[in-house]
């Protein structure tokens, strides 16, 4: 983020930078800047006015409990000679008023380059004080788990639309390729880099990726290069750090020449869901090498 600002009317504009290199979201082979790093860079400034602007205290923690973002004009996210700066314009809607210590809101954000829109991101989060948040959490809380107790090698970067190992978060899941595991390491450098109790949201988002994809490459064939354009996710419980989730996708709608493909993934963890969505994917056509042979490679997660 560069800069905030409340306009009279109610919105807020915060200014945000797509670097062009980034440890995990990766141009694709066309030079699109990865789409989750315009949801990531949409949910950055969703925090920042919520505390700055939206008067929530800076102590409160915000519980998301649903996540939707769209890539409506993809051409306006190419990369560059330099980072490309996006205009994030938000309106915020309470939702049930402010019971003591808590507050439930939806964030509508739309994104904007050189005063074009390229995409869409809707929030919908519960902010609560300490006390409330360690009254919902403290129950929940596995003793930790060694990591040691996994049991499986992370899958082939490409065959979740990986270019490199380290970006990896699934892991087989038996025979059934519609199935996989997320075993989140707390200590991952980019993937969590700050102190949380839980699998961050970004997280779940990326592995609902990784498993589209998986999935639909499995029905298209290695050549097929499935690209997110969408996602839509409902959390219902928080995704514990000490057990593996389980990931199940199912195509519900295998896409034309004018709409793309969806996939329905839904985590569970302990027989018990967490989250549930549908990827909505473009399938560009195969040219053999991966984004990062064609173009050089380029969080507070929440």
């Amino acid at each position: 983020m560069t800069d905030g600002v409340r306009a009279s009317d109610g919105r807020v504009l915060v200014g945000v930078r797509l670097p062009r290199r980034h440890a995990l979201y990766e141009p694709d082979a066309e030079g699109h800047h990865d789409p989750l790093l315009m949801a990531e860079a949409a949910r950055q400034a969703m925090i920042h006015a919520t505390y700055a602007f939206y008067g929530v205290p800076l102590g409160h923690h915000l519980i998301v409990r649903d996540l939707g973002f769209r890539i409506e004009v993809p051409e306006l996210l190419r990369t560059g000679p330099a980072p490309l700066p996006v205009e994030v314009e938000l309106r915020r809607t309470e939702q049930g008023g402010r019971p003591a210590g808590r507050t439930r809101a939806r964030l509508d954000a739309v994104c904007r380059v050189a005063g074009r829109r390229c995409a869409s991101m809707t929030l919908t989060c519960l902010a609560v004080g300490s006390r409330i948040y360690e009254a919902l959490r403290t129950p929940a809380r596995p003793a930790p788990v060694p990591r040691a107790r996994r049991s499986d090698e992370p899958l082939p970067a490409a065959e979740v639309g990986r270019s490199r190992q380290d970006g990896v978060l699934l892991s087989p899941a038996g025979p059934d390729e519609r199935r996989a595991l997320l075993w989140p390491d707390p200590a991952h450098p980019a993937y969590v880099d700050s102190a949380l109790d839980h699998v961050p949201v970004m997280v779940l988002a990326e592995a609902f990726r990784q498993a589209g994809y998986r999935e639909l490459r499995r029905r298209g064939g290695e050549g097929s290069r499935p690209g997110l354009v969408a996602l839509d996710i409902s959390f219902t419980a928080f995704a514990e750090l000490g057990d593996a989730v389980v990931l199940s996708a199912a195509r519900t709608c295998a896409g034309t020449a004018g709409s793309g493909a969806s996939v329905h993934v839904t985590a569970a963890q302990g027989g018990q869901v967490v989250a549930a969505g549908t990827g909505v994917y473009v399938t560009a056509p195969a040219t053999g090498h991966p984004a990062s042979a064609v173009r050089p490679r380029p969080t507070d997660v929440w």
